[in-house]
């Protein structure tokens, strides 16, 4: 007798996305968004996106085609991003998330209204006084969003000098490049916006407790460092951020040497 012959279906695996959202959405508030490696998530508009900025460019590629924005990881291990998009209505932030193929992933959010409570946020602010730490925060984000803000020509570069030179320091091992230095003239903060690059085969690790910046022979101590990654993988780069006491006569438009130090647990060059 022949054994009865048995019939194997392979299905492939689901994807699962959740529903079309339907937001009316605050400029105050951060939407999570959940994306997905090969999947692009769409965020419809009721208006034209006047322009995008997402805080890991080199591992999610973000694109706008009229009133629609999309973003998906280009990498594998694409770290968690914020995304800001600038209309003529208020700026939208989302926190954006890489799911694994178990979580479901946000396919569709359509964004019926913008609602731009900013004003009464900075109204409130002003009763209230701000710390230090909440000044330098502002700042860098400023700083941080200063290209999409320009195009949007935005109220928050009203009380802001910026001065553009790129300059770069550095070696074959580690190169430090000077994007922007910002004046706030209402705090007197000055803002450097620099980029590190390891152009070496081995990961560099910074102390940014020992961040200096000099002018000459004369050395600095920096009010704040954010560092966009404090270990540089080879082959990678970050965007940071100095805030400095503007106060002793600095000015955004001199040439300022950045030395940021490795940690003792750096491995050698």
């Amino acid at each position: 007798m022949f054994a009865k012959p048995y019939l194997v279906l392979l299905l492939p695996l689901c994807v699962h996305a959740q529903d079309v959202q339907t937001l009316e959405l605050s400029t105050s508030e951060v939407h999570p968004l959940t994306a997905r490696i090969a999947n692009a998530t769409l965020i419809q508009l009721p208006v034209e996106p006047v322009a995008t900025n997402v805080g890991d460019p080199a591992a999610w590629l973000v694109e706008k085609s009229e009133r629609i924005v999309s973003i998906k990881p280009t990498q594998e291990g694409a770290r968690d991003t914020n995304l800001a998009i600038v209309t003529r209505q208020g700026t939208l932030n989302f926190s954006v998330h890489l799911a694994p193929d178990v979580e479901p992933f946000t396919q569709t959010v359509r964004v019926t209204k913008i609602m731009d409570d900013s004003r009464p946020m900075q109204s409130q602010a002003k009763e209230t006084q701000e710390t230090l730490a909440d000044i330098i925060i502002r700042e860098i984000r400023i700083a941080q969003n200063y290209y999409a803000l320009k195009t949007a020509n935005a109220p928050d570069l009203k009380d802001v000098e910026q001065f553009t030179e790129m300059l770069e320091t550095g070696d074959a091992r580690c190169a430090c490049t000077l994007l922007q230095a910002f004046r706030f003239r209402d705090t007197r903060h000055l803002v450097l916006h620099f980029v590190t690059e390891n152009r070496s085969q081995a990961s560099i690790t910074f102390d940014h407790r020992k961040t200096t910046v000099s002018l000459g022979e004369t050395a600095f101590v920096p009010t704040a460092v954010s560092l966009g990654k404090s270990t540089l993988a080879p082959k990678s780069s970050a965007e940071n951020f100095i805030i400095l006491d503007g106060t002793s006569g600095l000015s955004h438009r001199q040439k300022f040497n950045i030395m940021l130090v490795e940690s003792p647990s750096a491995p050698a060059p």
